[in-house]
């Protein structure tokens, strides 16, 4: 029963970690600056 639990949680994990990643690709590939305005002047030689 442990067992099943423990493979359980890591399922989600491992899923939980595929969305993020696939959301932040897809947010990546759309438009880089979105990830870059949210962050303090490190940017700033864009020339915004």
């Amino acid at each position: 029963m442990l067992r099943m639990l423990l493979a359980l949680f890591v399922m989600l994990v491992v899923g939980v970690f595929l969305v993020v990643a696939h959301i932040a690709m897809i947010f990546g590939m759309m438009d880089p600056t979105l990830l870059m305005s949210g962050s303090a002047p490190a940017g700033g030689h864009m020339g915004h």
